[in-house]
């Protein structure tokens, strides 16, 4: 399993609207093949603060459902964004 964590922020005015791109758009990772789990977090104190927290079987289904989400509908998206997205893969330390 392999846990993707990504951050982002909204641009000035942008909050909501990119609040609710991101609802739909953890809808679509949960339902893609090899997701295992899918949430959004927003900061507490700084509501133009965003988290996703992915995980899945492997690096490569994540890879694949981003090239099959609609690239019209992302790019509408990156007006939305304040400052470029930061995402990154971990794997689970066991002991």
């Amino acid at each position: 399993m392999i846990h993707r964590v990504n951050q982002f922020y909204a641009a000035d005015n942008q909050t909501q609207a990119l609040k609710e791109f991101f609802q739909a758009l953890v809808d679509y990772i949960n339902q893609s093949e090899g997701c295992i789990g899918c949430q959004l977090l927003q900061d507490e104190q700084d509501d133009s603060h965003f988290v996703i927290l992915e995980q899945w079987q492997t690096k490569e289904a994540h890879q694949a459902s981003l090239s099959q989400y609609p690239a019209d509908k992302m790019q509408a998206a990156m007006s939305l964004f304040g400052k470029p997205p930061k995402g990154d893969y971990y794997t689970l330390i066991k002991d």
